[in-house]
């Protein structure tokens, strides 16, 4: 993003008089993360509703504002009889909205370790918190989201932000169809694709909306763990991340390889030792009551898809009290081929950097759409170990400072406010992009560059990754834009070719020539070594089973349509891959297309 940032005057002023709106969980105005300072209100701030104003009326008096978190309004149909308001209570919300537009300058602390140089994507942007999780409340109504949607629409909101989702709805899903009336009103709107991968269909509602930007979760390349060293004389120090569980005292182990999930019993011969567990099938308390059962002195689980380790959560059952980290799948398979029995563990936490970007999350939700199956998440951003501000509501006065108020989390609620937050840079650098515009220049100038989930090393398909991991640098840049994105055929009979028009838009005074070019994507398992929910496969040039024009001029000022047509053949077959636009200099554009033909 450096690029644009300089573009926009520098990385604290990038986003500057643009306006997020954050549906969430509600943001800890007073959290450092959101310092004030140099900020004004803009005309017509603070809003807020009666709930939320010190004198109960709205606009006047608002509570949970500053001159850069400039909205607090709660939408819950049983706020009022409840007491709740705007207040941040629960963490999630406070943390998007860290990531869409944190300023600079800030050091976060966890688990002992200062990060430096945080910021967000847009720090000089101002945010609005449209709470729809007051309180405890864990699940929001569909009425009460729409209801946030249409406020903050209202309120002059330039992009909203809505790392939340839920089950399929059909066809006639009213908030996917509010968010898509959000986006003819001007607003552009960043969606979660949702947590239920790995998987094709596992896309989430409101994800699914046409005209909004979905996301999806790739990895990033640093987490805060402890080092492990094996053997425990000295020779290889790895990462260990640490979550709910307790971290492993400073000491030397000797191990124990289960050679199993851990799900069902721990095998005896773990009494005394280090229990090495593989993740999967059950519950990380499950294998840790199980270690605990068989005598074991602490946990280590082997990751089970590719990436940085994670933070491993209780299951709320209790009885799991026992130190237990989580280390890599790569670091794993090191440990176990180097056949060595004993470890050593530093109690004292580090940042640490891998080289695991760009790795497609194996909980990020995939495409296609139900029933009309179209190419969907849009594009992918970082949502692995990702660290931002939590709450210090109700927690000391030494928080955030005592590391109380920072934290890495994961999902794509943490990707899509990267997406917000770069919305409103291209905002700020072109005030007078529309929504559609900002969707093609993050979309349609992504990097093609995600890899499986399981290995890391495998390319995947238009509808795990969409058109790739966002470049923001590169968006800024966009001099043309497509409208589609994507090129969703949905269904297609077998024998009967099928077309679809994508627009191409040139504000700039000169003709643009591009030449075009297919990349086809195959699904492959490599053997039956990656399973098919993991959307792995081979990228190889040319596709003889779509058709279009080989080049394809847009005019000064103007317009054209490129039609794409899927021949149809004569057998059952999920066409699919990307057409490359390839324009004078890095004026190159790509955009995903999909089609199922069967009968």
């Amino acid at each position: 993003a450096s690029d644009a940032w300089t573009a926009a005057g520098g990385r604290a002023a990038a986003g500057s008089g643009i306006k997020i709106g954050d549906i969430d969980t509600g943001i800890d105005h007073n959290h450092p993360f959101f310092d004030p300072t140099g900020f004004s209100y803009p005309p017509g701030f603070p809003k807020c509703d009666a709930a939320d104003s010190a004198t109960h009326t709205p606009d006047q008096n608002c509570n949970y504002v500053s001159p850069k978190v400039i909205v607090a309004k709660v939408f819950y149909n049983k706020a009022h009889q409840q007491g709740l308001d705007a207040q941040a209570i629960q963490d999630h919300g406070t943390h998007t909205a860290g990531i869409a537009a944190g300023v600079t300058g800030k050091t976060a602390v966890v688990n002992g370790v200062s990060i430096d140089d945080m910021s967000g994507i847009a720090p000089g942007a101002f945010l609005g918190n449209y709470n729809v999780f007051p309180g405890g409340v864990l699940n929001a109504r569909s009425e009460d989201i729409l209801n946030a949607v249409d406020a903050a629409v209202a309120d002059g909101m330039d992009v909203l932000n809505l790392s939340l989702g839920g089950g399929y709805h059909g066809n006639n899903d009213l908030l996917a169809i509010g968010l898509d009336n959000a986006v003819d009103a001007g607003v552009t709107v960043a969606v979660a694709a949702g947590n239920s991968g790995p998987g094709p269909g596992t896309l989430e509602s409101p994800g699914r909306a046409r005209k909004i930007i979905t996301v999806g979760a790739s990895t990033n390349q640093h987490f805060v763990g402890q080092p492990f060293t094996y053997p425990a004389g000295g020779g290889t120090t790895i990462g260990a991340a640490v979550g709910d569980f307790p971290a492993l005292p400073t000491a030397s182990y000797d191990l124990f390889d289960t050679h199993s999930n851990g799900c069902t019993s721990v095998d005896p011969g773990a009494s005394g030792k280090l229990a090495i567990i593989d993740r999967g099938v059950c519950t990380f308390s499950t294998k840790v009551r199980n270690a605990i059962a068989a005598g074991a002195i602490g946990v280590v689980v082997i990751n089970n898809v590719a990436g940085d380790p994670t933070a491993m959560a209780k299951d709320g059952g209790g009885g799991d009290d026992l130190p237990a980290v989580m280390i890599g799948l790569d670091e794993g398979a090191a440990l176990r081929a180097s056949g060595e029995t004993t470890a050593s563990a530093v109690a004292t936490f580090q940042e640490f950097i891998t080289t695991n970007k760009d790795i497609l999350a194996g909980f990020s939700s995939q495409g296609p759409t139900i029933v009309d199956l179209a190419v969907k998440p849009d594009l992918t951003s970082v949502g692995v170990n990702v660290l931002s501000s939590i709450t210090c509501v109700g927690k000391p006065d030494t928080c955030p400072g005592d590391g109380t108020g920072w934290a890495f989390f994961s999902g794509t609620s943490m990707s899509t406010p990267h997406i917000a937050g770069s919305a409103a840079v291209l905002l700020d650098l072109h005030p007078d992009w529309s929504p559609a515009q900002v969707k093609s220049a993050l979309a349609n100038r992504a990097d093609l560059v995600v890899k499986d989930a399981k290995t890391g090393i495998h390319d995947i398909g238009p509808t795990a990754q969409g058109a790739g991991r966002e470049n923001l640098s590169v968006a800024a840049d966009a001099t043309t834009w497509l409208d589609p994105v994507s090129a969703s055929f949905g269904q297609v009979t077998v024998g009967h070719p099928t077309s679809l028009t994508i627009t191409l838009s040139n504000p700039t005074g000169s003709d643009e020539t591009f030449s075009v070019s297919k990349t086809k994507f195959t699904p492959s398992t490599f053997g039956g070594t990656v399973s098919s929910v993991y959307d792995a496969g081979i990228l190889s040039a040319g596709d003889d089973r779509i058709t279009l024009l080989d080049s394809v001029t847009v005019p000064a000022n103007g317009s054209t349509t490129l039609t794409v047509t899927v021949n149809a053949g004569h057998s059952l077959d999920t066409v699919q891959g990307w057409i490359n636009l390839d324009g004078p200099g890095s004026n190159d554009l790509h955009f995903a297309y999909y089609a199922v033909v069967g009968h």
